[in-house]
């Protein structure tokens, strides 16, 4: 599970990292995905898991991206996109502490890991 934001840079770092690449080469030799979005962060080179869908024998793989990269209109937050399901966001409060992220004193928020 992924859950990020488009104009994050530790996303984007997230969503580029080995593992990310790995899952994304996987994903055409083992089973079947959609679009995985073209790059949002010019200077992070990276794309958006928005529309990522996978499904495997061997691999789930579900992303959730909170925030688009366009401030809203008012100029003070980013425009939401996509929300936690009730399920996905008990993972995140279960896992997203010290105890499975030494040196963590609060909740990290995004990205949250693959």
């Amino acid at each position: 599970m992924y859950i990020g934001a488009e104009y994050c840079p530790f996303c984007a770092a997230q969503r580029c990292r080995p593992s990310s690449r790995s899952v994304d080469s996987a994903r055409g030799r083992t089973g079947q995905h959609d679009e995985c979005g073209e790059g949002l962060v010019p200077e992070y080179a990276t794309f958006t898991f928005v529309r990522a869908v996978y499904k495997s024998k061997y691999l789930t793989f579900k992303s959730v991206e909170e925030y688009t990269n366009q401030i809203d209109a008012a100029g003070n937050n980013y425009v939401s996109l996509q929300n936690p399901t009730a399920a996905e966001q008990k993972l995140i409060l279960k896992y997203d502490t010290a105890k499975y992220i030494p040196g963590l004193t609060s909740a990290s928020g995004n990205p949250f890991p693959l």
